[in-house]
This record gives structure tokens, sequence and C-alpha cells, in this order.
């Protein structure tokens, strides 16, 4: 699974805060990351994989961080 797809999937209300609380993150950071401003670092990506049960991979975190910076949608 995509990580912003994930993030989303964690709560109707307050997605951002969720993951947030769960990942040891500002809210900030994790918005960051779903809209493609920043893209986790390596120690964040390995935390993500593992609170998420290995649900979200590598693949999943960095592979839609390249889509969006080939399509040109993505600040980083």
């Amino acid at each position: 699974m995509e990580l912003k797809p994930w993030i989303y999937a964690l709560d109707e209300r307050d997605p951002i805060s969720v993951a947030a609380e769960k990942l040891g993150e500002k809210p900030r950071t994790i918005l960051s990351w779903a809209r493609f401003e920043r893209s986790p670092s390596i120690r964040a990506a390995i935390n993500i994989v593992r609170v998420s049960g290995g649900v979200v991979d590598f693949n999943g975190i960095y592979g839609p961080v390249m889509q969006a910076v080939e399509a040109g949608n993505a600040r980083l």
C-alpha cells in the first residue's frame, strides 16, 4: 500500500493527527509527506514500515514520490 492512502485510512476525522501520533512525528511533517513537499527520511521510512506492520513498504513510500517528481507534482 502507498503511504498517502494508508495515512488517510487511519481515521475519517483527523488522519494527519492520528498518523503523527502513531509515527511519533509532527502533524506538519505527515502533511508534508502526503503533499509530496518532502519525503520521509530512511529512519522515518523504517518506522513507517514497522508501525504499519509491513502494509506500507519502501516502494509504497518512495514510489509515489518518484512518480510525483517525474510528473512535476512534487516540491522536493
